[in-house]
């Protein structure tokens, strides 16, 4: 994973825990040795020498680093070595924050009670998007050296829940910067062999407070209107021949009193017509980028590549 936030690559895996699989236990070592950050964001605690964090060096550190020695040998070896790093990872973007991702960029840090999502701080005021750029487009111009685009073949989104007058708006510079990213990125990929996926964190992770204040349908639209805006792009990589592509965004009218009552009355046996509600929005935003090349999950048998680690963590955790 990659975030505006670090500013460098991170291995986002389980934590070791003797209910889990051994796969996913053998990520466990590679991952916050230093076993001072909770699940949830919490700060290092004092004494951390793990070397993915800080210029030091520690006998006991095993948490994954880019493997920038191969790149250094020779000119032969690098461009292998870029081959097979790029090409056999998913890289996940988030616009903000890793841990936790739900976190906001305009929202003070939280202490005690109030760190946990739904805690004791007052609703944020609307804020506009802070950030001039998107955090992928920083990703794909600066990050990722251009002859290795050709390479990528999953890439994976992520944006917090922010409100709705947080998202950039149609002329926001972000949004100018990624419709150039996206023509900029033509002849530079490959994109019959690259999967794109865009998740929004859902605000069921932090269901009180901050994010979950009631929102109205106006607000609903003002969500959907963004959630095309932020797409429209991708279009122009559908109209090229992308591999697939899938989208996870959070039902945008899901936090308005009428939804909000409806569940409450239903709860917990009548939710079909939420989930009917979800699964349409999935299919159109997926049909909005690939357009005729579109395929119903129904339709086809390609299956859609399960949750990345960060999203059954903490769905997982929260619930």
């Amino acid at each position: 994973m990659w975030s505006r936030q670090d500013r460098g690559y991170l291995v986002f895996t389980y934590e070791y825990e003797e209910h889990r699989t051994p796969d996913e236990n053998y990520g466990a070592q590679f991952f916050r040795c230093w076993h001072g950050e909770s699940l949830i964001g919490g700060p290092p605690t004092t004494g951390c020498f793990c070397r993915s964090r800080h210029a030091a060096f520690s006998l006991t550190c095993k948490c994954w680093a880019p493997p920038l020695p191969l790149f250094l040998v020779c000119r032969t070896l690098y461009d292998d070595a870029q081959f097979v790093f790029f090409s056999s990872n998913r890289f996940i973007v988030h616009d903000f924050k890793i841990s936790p991702p739900w976190a906001l960029p305009f929202e003070k840090e939280r202490r005690g009670y109030g760190r946990w999502p739904g805690g004791l701080d007052e609703d944020v005021p609307p804020y506009p998007y802070p950030h001039p750029r998107l955090a992928i487009s920083h990703f794909l111009r600066e990050i990722v050296p251009a002859g290795s685009l050709a390479h990528l073949r999953f890439l994976e989104l992520v944006f917090p829940p922010y409100r709705p007058a947080s998202w950039p708006e149609t002329e926001h510079p972000a949004m100018e910067d990624w419709w150039a990213t996206a023509d900029w990125l033509h002849g530079k990929i490959n994109p019959s062999a690259l999967m794109v996926r865009v998740a929004v964190v859902k605000p069921r992770f932090a269901a009180l407070g901050t994010y979950g204040s009631t929102i109205t349908a106006d607000e609903g639209d003002a969500l959907m209107k963004a959630y095309m805006d932020l797409l429209q792009p991708l279009r122009r990589l559908g109209d090229g021949g992308l591999g697939r592509f899938y989208a996870d965004f959070p039902y945008p009218w899901a936090g308005t009193e009428e939804v909000r009552s409806r569940m409450r009355e239903g709860w917990p046996e009548d939710f079909a017509w939420l989930d009917f509600e979800k699964r349409e929005l999935k299919a159109r935003l997926e049909r909005y980028v690939l357009g005729s090349r579109y395929e119903s999950p129904y339709e086809s048998r390609r299956k859609e590549p399960a949750r990345s680690d960060w999203n059954e963590i903490f769905e997982g955790y929260l619930g």
